[in-house]
């Protein structure tokens, strides 16, 4: 009997988790009167929640209020996981010219981001556009997938928040990767992953060539442009190989390396008669003048 109480009550949880419903932290409106069917699309029954004044743009409930009023009228499944839902009257103006330079900005960073969707809000309700504005993204935004740019014109700042719903591929440690070894497809795999917020930013599969780990890398971790250095293809002291081009003549001589370098990196060299100068690193010991 036990068991068959429990199992029903089992179902039942199991099924109301189905159904269950969560309020949105924010909410755009443009009927002054909230209805269920406005603020929750999916539930059948409509009913007024509350109105917002015409001359006002903009209204905050309490989301425990609203759950109440969900209750009152049956809805025992909504829930919520804020203490406040900001009402926001939408604003008329065309925000599309900014979703293609959010695009622009976050593709500059990820080149292989696969952008689903972008979601623009004013933060308070704009009726129109300056005709000259200058969009700024904030420092570091590329870091996480939601965030706030602002526009300048007109003396005045017009802040938007932002979401895009995108996925994108990274480089994992497929195992542990030692201080100074190289990145390559034997240590490292790559993986699709939901994009979401990287305290650093990932690196991509072109930087699996001429890299190395700048400290010990875990297992799985993915791994971020503080966990890499240019691979140092000449060490300080080492006999490297000089190669001097000069139209059809090319010469070559053994000189010493005064610095560490990896490729490109222009490094000191010193010659057997004790002369410094400057050269390209093009190869493993080998520079260019």
């Amino acid at each position: 009997m036990k068991k068959t109480i429990m199992s029903i009550v089992i179902m039942i949880t199991f099924f109301s988790s189905l159904y269950a419903l969560e309020l949105p932290k924010q909410f755009l409106y443009e009927n002054s009167c909230i209805t269920s069917k406005a603020l929750t699309p999916n539930i059948k029954k409509e009913f007024e929640l509350f109105c917002i004044a015409k001359h006002k743009t903009k209204k905050r409930v309490k989301a425990s209020d609203i759950v109440l009023a969900y209750k009152k009228h049956g809805f025992e499944t909504i829930t919520t996981t804020s203490r406040y839902i900001n009402f926001l009257k939408k604003s008329p103006v065309d925000v599309s010219v900014f979703k293609k330079q959010v695009k622009t900005y976050f593709l500059n960073y990820y080149p292989t981001l696969k952008i689903k969707s972008i979601m623009i809000t004013p933060r308070s309700y704009i009726l129109a556009l300056p005709n000259e504005y200058k969009l700024i993204i904030q420092d570091k935004s590329y870091r996480s997938f939601e965030g706030t740019f602002y526009l300048i014109g007109d003396n005045n700042r017009f802040y938007f928040d932002y979401e895009i719903d995108a996925t994108m591929f990274v480089v994992q440690a497929s195992q542990i990767i030692n201080k100074k070894d190289a990145l390559n497809s034997g240590n490292t795999k790559l993986k699709n992953i939901h994009f979401v917020s990287f305290k650093s930013r990932p690196i991509d599969s072109s930087q699996l060539s001429n890299y190395e780990a700048l400290h010990r890398i875990k297992k799985n971790k993915i791994i971020t442009i503080r966990d890499i250095k240019k691979e140092c293809l000449i060490r300080r002291h080492e006999d490297v190989i000089v190669l001097i081009k000069d139209n059809n003549i090319q010469i070559e001589f053994s000189a010493k390396a005064v610095q560490d370098g990896g490729l490109h990196d222009m490094i000191l060299i010193e010659k057997p008669n004790g002369r410094r100068m400057k050269a390209k690193v093009i190869g493993h010991k080998r520079v260019e003048i």
